[in-house]
């Protein structure tokens, strides 16, 4: 693989990154007040959920979807 070819494989991975950035602009989602989160936290932790937990699972999700399209251009040396 040429070097141009490596740039174009990285280029294309950073817009698929960009891609996955904008894929849920803030604009979509009502925002929350820190009074509702506190609130939430408690209606799931009445339920047995921990808030907590949940987002580190977002998390987690956003940087696997990353970490895939990174380690994919990574790889293709």
């Amino acid at each position: 693989m040429t070097d141009e070819d490596k740039i174009d494989q990285y280029h294309d991975a950073l817009w698929k990154v960009k891609q996955w950035v904008e894929a849920y602009p803030e604009d979509v989602f009502i925002p929350i007040s820190s009074e509702d989160m506190k609130r939430a936290n408690e209606v799931l932790k009445d339920a047995g959920i921990n808030m907590s937990a949940m987002h580190g699972q977002w998390a987690r999700h956003i940087v696997d979807g990353i970490g895939k399209i990174v380690n994919s251009a990574l790889d293709n040396k």
